[in-house]
C-alpha cells in the first residue's frame, strides 16, 4: 500500500516512518507474509486510525482494508454499545438491563478503531406497544390539535418500526362535516389531548365527510311491520318516511392510518398519536386501537 501524509506531522509505524508534510508518502507491504500491517496489530491499528481520520490518505491497499484487529471480547453493559464501545471486529455485548425481559445480544463489524457497528443479533428481542383506547375527548377546533393517545415505543434493535392505528368517528352536527387526520410522531414524552400540533407527519392527511346515521330502509321497513298497513299506520305521509330512523348525528365512520417510520435511535423513547381537526361541530375518535413494533 501507498501511504501518504495529509499533515505537517510525522507517522511510525513500526520501524517504517512517514516524513512530515503534506504529500510525503511511505510504501508500507501490505501482502508478504512478513508484512508488518498483516501480523501486526499495532502497526494496523496505527495505519487504521490515521486513515480514518483522514490524517492518512491510503491507495493501492489490499482487501480488506482497514483490516480487523484485536482478540474478539465478550462485554457485558447497560445500554446498547453502539456509537460507545470500542472493541475488536467480532467482539459480542449483550445487555444486563433489556427491558424485554430478555438478553439482547450484539456483535462487532467494524475493527476496534471503531465504536459503530454494533448489530443486534437477537431479531426476537424488539420492541412492541399495543392498547386500545375507547372515548378520548374530541374537538370543534378548525387547526389540528393531538388527540392523546399515550402510545410510546423504546426501539432496542433495528430503530424501524411499524406503527398502526384504526379506529370509528362521528361528528355530532351530522352529515357534511370533514375531519382531516394524520398521524405524527416525536421523542420524549407523548402529547395531551387538545395539545397543539407537534411531531413529525408520518402518514397522508385524509380529509373525510361525515354522513347521516341510519335511515330506514325498504328493508328495515319488511322487517319491522308484517303488512303495508302497518306501515301506513305508524308513518302516514311520505315527509314522515324520508326522516324516519334519521340522527341530528354523523354515522360512526372507520379508519386506519399506518406508517413504518425509519432511523429511530435505539434506546431512546418515542411516542406517536394522531392529529384531527373539525370543520364544523365536534369530532370525536373512538374506540381507538393503537399498535407498534420494531421490525
Amino acid at each position: 500500500m501507498l501511504i501518504t501524509n495529509n499533515t505537517q506531522g510525522d507517522y511510525w509505524f513500526g520501524p517504517m516512518h512517514l516524513l512530515a508534510g503534506v504529500g510525503q508518502t511511505l510504501t508500507l507491504d501490505d501482502t508478504s507474509d512478513t508484512s508488518l500491517y498483516l501480523i501486526d496489530d499495532v502497526v494496523a491499528d496505527a495505519v487504521n486510525t490515521l486513515y480514518l481520520a483522514d490524517m492518512i490518505g491510503v491507495t493501492a491497499a489490499s482487501s480488506p482494508f482497514p483490516r480487523p484487529t484485536g482478540v474478539p471480547s465478550l462485554l457485558r453493559l447497560s445500554g446498547s454499545p453502539e456509537a460507545l464501545v470500542y472493541a475488536p471486529q467480532g467482539s459480542l455485548c449483550t445487555r444486563r438491563d433489556d427491558p424485554y425481559g430478555a438478553t439482547t445480544l450484539f456483535v462487532k463489524t467494524t475493527g476496534v478503531t471503531l465504536n459503530s457497528g454494533w448489530v443486534s443479533l437477537t431479531g426476537a428481542q424488539r420492541a412492541s406497544y399495543n392498547a386500545v383506547v375507547t372515548s378520548p375527548a374530541g374537538t370543534a377546533s378548525a387547526a389540528q390539535v393531538m388527540l392523546g393517545l399515550g402510545g410510546a415505543i423504546t426501539p432496542i434493535a433495528s430503530g424501524n418500526v411499524l406503527i398502526v392505528i384504526s379506529g370509528v368517528w362521528q361528528n355530532a352536527s351530522g352529515a357534511g362535516n370533514q375531519m382531516t387526520v394524520g398521524l405524527y410522531t416525536g421523542p420524549g414524552s407523548p402529547p395531551a389531548n387538545g395539545a397543539a400540533l407537534t411531531g413529525t407527519q408520518r402518514s397522508a392527511l385524509p380529509a373525510m365527510t361525515s354522513v347521516l346515521a341510519s335511515t330506514t330502509t325498504v328493508a328495515g321497513i319488511r322487517t319491522g311491520f308484517a303488512t303495508v298497513s302497518a306501515v301506513e299506520t305508524t308513518v302516514s305521509t311520505v315527509a314522515a318516511l324520508s326522516t324516519w330512523g334519521s340522527s341530528t348525528a354523523s354515522a360512526l365512520l372507520p379508519f386506519q392510518l399506518q406508517a413504518t417510520v425509519t432511523g429511530l435511535a435505539l434506546d431512546t423513547p418515542y411516542w406517536f398519536d394522531l392529529a384531527f381537526n373539525s370543520s364544523s361541530g365536534t369530532n370525536t375518535i373512538s374506540y381507538v386501537t393503537v399498535s407498534a413494533a420494531e421490525v
